[in-house]
């Protein structure tokens, strides 16, 4: 099977893309990431399109890929909000 087109990508990914980003924002507990956090699944879906196999639930693929930048940027983002001041010496 062929690889996803650049311009299919772009029209999957248009034709998706307010639902995919209120999934970010429903998920990142910082809701100012959540723009960075998005931009970053498509750079990543972009660089692995040759995963992705043509036919197959492009939503799917992308839910995945989102699922984990949100779990990454939440556990970035919970690391580093720890207050240093509670801890005891």
């Amino acid at each position: 099977m062929g690889r996803l087109s650049d311009d299919a990508f772009l029209a999957l990914l248009g034709e998706h893309r307010h639902e995919l980003y209120r999934f970010v924002l429903r998920n990142v507990w910082n809701p100012s990431a959540a723009e960075d956090v998005f931009a970053g699944a498509v750079q990543v879906a972009w660089r692995q399109l040759d995963h992705f196999q043509p036919g197959s639930n492009f939503r799917a693929w992308m839910y995945r890929i989102l699922t984990n930048k949100c779990f990454v940027a939440n556990r970035e983002t919970q690391r580093s909000s720890i207050d240093l001041d509670s801890i005891d010496e």
